[in-house]
């Protein structure tokens, strides 16, 4: 998960993903977790690739943090990238890279490390979920004391 992660990173993440089907859309087309699951979507293996991620929220007691970028998640469960981050209006570029974990249910989790100027600033954990054929992802921040969601979005294979 990309920057699955960046605050995503890795990401931090357990959300619903939703689709809307039209009346004539093929049912064996829905991107659903279970329909991903028969087509093996789920894995490192096909979630590897070049990644774009966005990321808002707040951090309690803090304020609002928001965020663009990409990472290539690779695989074997690890990935890398880089994000303009804002926080509370200070923008600053920051590096990440970190693990995944994606289940056969299309549901997985991340962590991430993240460097601003080379130096650790913090590691960051998620839960995400994979649609549309695993090629797009929902992610929440499961770090104490942030109100995070990320969206995730396969640029290529």
């Amino acid at each position: 998960m990309k920057r699955i992660f960046v605050y995503l990173a890795g990401a931090n993440l357990l959300l619903l993903a939703v689709g809307i089907f039209s009346v004539n859309a093929p049912v064996t087309k829905a991107a659903t977790p279970a329909t991903m699951d028969r087509g093996g979507v789920c894995s490192a293996k096909h979630l590897a690739g070049r990644w774009a991620i966005s990321y808002s929220g707040t951090i309690v007691g803090f304020g609002p943090v928001q965020s663009v970028g990409s990472f290539t998640a690779n695989a074997d469960g690890t990935f890398s990238g880089n994000e303009e981050r804002s926080f509370n209006g200070d923008v600053e570029e920051e590096t990440f890279n970190g693990t995944f974990v994606a289940n056969p249910d299309c549901t997985g989790t991340a962590s991430a490390n993240i460097y601003l100027n080379g130096a650790l600033e913090r590691t960051t954990t998620y839960h995400a979920v994979w649609f549309n054929e695993g090629r797009s992802a929902k992610v929440i921040f499961d770090t104490p004391g942030t109100v995070i969601e990320a969206e995730e979005s396969k640029i290529d294979e």
